[in-house]
């Protein structure tokens, strides 16, 4: 199983438990390959170029499978042409959270605060560019006539 994100991370923990319980029900060692950079394209092409042989897969993601379909101009896969969809192993809940004292108590109200307030407002994600609450961000601010700005944080691997 090719894992295209770093060890240690959330979707590499997933990735283990999922191949843990692979390998009882095939009677056959499942191993967790970490190949990660460039927002999970190195792992993806390690698994295009793999030799059509049943042994090796890809353990995608939205950000495999959508994003870098969408965010880069010549992506280096075919998410569609070059994968069969297996099964769906996760679902990923989104949370807006804000300080305590935040002005705001609900939805409506934080989109009223964000477009009166957005020059002086910032958000956090985990990565530097197109992660999922980045995206949405980004989708928020075209929608809503705001522009927050990012603090994004260098990631470790280890979160």
């Amino acid at each position: 199983m090719i894992d295209p994100f770093a060890a240690g991370g959330s979707f590499d923990v997933i990735a283990r438990i999922l191949a843990a319980r692979m390998s009882e029900i095939l009677s056959e060692q499942v191993i967790v390959e970490n190949a990660s950079g460039a927002a999970g394209i190195i792992g993806v092409n390690r698994v295009v170029n793999a030799a059509p042989d049943g042994y090796t897969f890809l353990f995608g993601s939205i950000g495999t499978h959508a994003y870098n379909q969408t965010i880069y101009k010549k992506p280096r896969y075919d998410a569609v042409a070059d994968f069969t969809p297996v099964a769906l192993f996760a679902e990923q809940p989104m949370v807006l959270t804000a300080r305590k004292d935040f002005p705001a108590d609900n939805l409506p109200q934080f989109i009223d605060y964000v477009k009166k307030n957005s020059a002086k407002l910032q958000f956090g994600s985990w990565s530097r560019y197109y992660d999922t609450p980045w995206l949405r961000a980004a989708q928020c601010s075209y929608w809503r006539k705001s522009h927050a700005r990012s603090l994004s944080r260098r990631r470790t691997g280890r979160e």
